[in-house]
């Protein structure tokens, strides 16, 4: 039985949950049977992460660039996917990532800030010990002392006893090494639990859950799966990318594969980059010899020049002759003159030139504009 005060202190812990998880809260059984020998210290720890307000003044005194846990590639404290078919070697690519981030070793010339990652892979564990072996050879640094901790198994992140349960071991190692840099779930599907990927209220539904065990001042990464027709984007349901902050997308051609951001939402998206797997021996001998692979950055192949519509191309001659005194121009000017030159209405500029910042045609930071 428990004391009234746990009893109390139950009901606001569920009423806490509900509102943080902007969802249903946990079920009765998750409370039930936990432990309230210190309730006071458990709703502190567990729930430190609840909802509240600050005033705006607070976020306006001291303007920060955006911080990134791999410079250019990784925002900090994101919710991100890393997206592609099967074979495109997107485990390898985030065991990669987060191996850098823990040894603060730079990843391909990006210098990144070094902190704990957690990896919770739902197959695989017995190759994994071989990637992590071809990476040391790669790069030449080692886990050993690192802060880098692979899940013995997955969690059902739509079953709430089996998601309290992961984040309690997440807890357990944040009280030890502090705030993660990063957070990997490999895959989504093995992860996701008892519901159904391309359901609205259940993507809603693991995306809140993730943020509640885990927080949103960690980069969370999710290893997914591209949809079945459309190759540009995660499977499932469309809410998942809606509550995403920034999104990559892995191409395989022939052995090459080509990494894109789709998606960053407070910073330029990354440059495309493309990589050769590249066969490391980790064991065994030259007679029965034990191989993994490491992602090797080599030099793209030339990328196509981006299709524009010949209103875009008006605009940017347009944009060329304003830049030609200064090489940047106000966006609001560029509006105006497009306008004057009956290119675009106002709402149809602004759409045009989201699309042309989007296919990196042009940069647009503090209403400037310019080309790439």
């Amino acid at each position: 039985m428990l004391t009234d005060k746990a009893a109390e202190m139950r009901d606001r812990m569920k009423d806490s949950a509900g509102s943080a998880m902007h969802g249903p809260p946990l079920p009765d059984d998750d409370f039930n049977g936990a432990p309230f020998m210190d309730v006071d210290n458990e709703v502190k720890k567990k729930y430190s992460r609840e909802f509240r307000f600050v005033h705006a003044g607070e976020l306006i005194k001291e303007i920060k660039p955006t911080e990134f846990v791999i410079e250019g590639v990784l925002e900090a404290d994101a919710l991100a996917a890393l997206v592609g078919d099967p074979a495109t070697y997107k485990s390898f690519l985030s065991l990669d990532w987060g191996l850098s981030v823990a040894t603060g070793t730079p990843w391909n010339g990006h210098a990144v800030k070094q902190g704990a990652v957690f990896i919770i892979i739902g197959e695989g564990h017995s190759g994994y010990g071989k990637r992590i072996v071809a990476w040391q050879k790669s790069t030449g640094r080692y886990v050993r002392d690192a802060p880098f901790y692979i899940s013995t198994a997955p969690v059902q992140m739509l079953d709430s006893r089996s998601a309290k349960i992961a984040g309690d071991a997440i807890d357990m190692l944040r009280d030890q090494h502090g705030k993660p840099a990063m957070v990997i779930f490999d895959t989504l599907a093995r992860n996701f639990g008892p519901g159904d990927e391309n359901s609205t209220k259940d993507m809603t539904r693991f995306v809140a859950t993730l943020d509640h065990i885990i927080g949103n001042d960690t980069l969370r990464l999710l290893v997914h799966h591209s949809g079945h027709a459309e190759k540009q984007r995660g499977r499932g349901s469309s809410a998942l990318k809606g509550a995403l902050d920034a999104e990559y997308l892995l191409i395989r051609k022939d052995d090459i594969v080509t990494l894109k951001c789709l998606k960053m939402k407070d910073a330029e998206t990354a440059v495309p980059m493309s990589f050769e797997p590249k066969i490391v021996m980790v064991g065994g001998d030259f007679q029965k010899p034990i191989t993994s692979l490491y992602l090797e950055k080599i030099d793209g192949p030339a990328t196509e020049a981006p299709k524009l519509s010949i209103q875009m191309n008006q605009a940017l001659r347009l944009l060329d002759l304003m830049n030609r005194k200064s090489g940047i121009s106000c966006l609001s000017d560029w509006m105006n003159i497009c306008r004057e030159e009956e290119v675009y209405t106002k709402h149809a500029f602004y759409n045009a030139a989201n699309t042309m910042r989007d296919k990196r045609v042009v940069r647009i930071s503090d209403g400037c504009v310019e080309r790439y």
